[in-house]
């Protein structure tokens, strides 16, 4: 059984495990890029002989999140849906840990002469280079940019 956090990429490794098989039975593990796409247990047979089943599962999430730093973390992971943390929190926040980490990529995708420590320059930029509408949407796109790991490659959380 595949069992994690939600749009963690469980089904994901389940289909990477099929590809290799040849063995393999049935079809693919549906994947998307936003929690929820996995709504029930499907199964998966990988092998043949031991007879091997993978089954993949929704995303398990605890009931309540006490931290609001964990909270916002899950959120510009993709983990919390879309929608209930409001984006320009998350842009901000995600600003200031790109800074924390001295991480600048930013700067050379929206085209900034230098680093910024203000969210709202930061949306004004992405809205002149990009034509988003408003702070909400140049949010949008600065959180896609780094969930496809345009912005670069680490972890949340600093290490001990």
């Amino acid at each position: 059984m595949v069992v994690g956090l939600p749009n963690v990429g469980k089904s994901s490794i389940i289909n990477a495990i099929k590809s290799k098989s040849r063995a393999a039975k049935g079809g693919r593990a549906a994947v998307g890029g936003n929690p929820g796409t996995t709504r029930g247990q499907s199964h998966f047979q990988v092998w043949d002989d031991p007879l091997t089943v993978l089954i993949d599962t929704p995303g398990v999430m605890m009931p309540r999140i006490d931290d609001n730093i964990d909270g916002l973390k899950l959120a510009i992971l993709g983990i919390v849906k879309d929608g209930i943390v409001p984006p320009m929190l998350m842009a901000s926040f995600l600003l200031h840990t790109l800074n924390t980490f001295e991480s600048d990529r930013y700067k050379d995708q929206w085209k900034l002469e230098e680093t910024t420590t203000d969210a709202d320059v930061l949306m004004q930029q992405i809205m002149d280079y990009s034509g988003a509408q408003n702070q909400e949407a140049a949010a949008k796109k600065f959180m896609a940019k780094f969930r496809n790991g345009d912005l670069g490659h680490f972890v949340l959380d600093a290490p001990p």
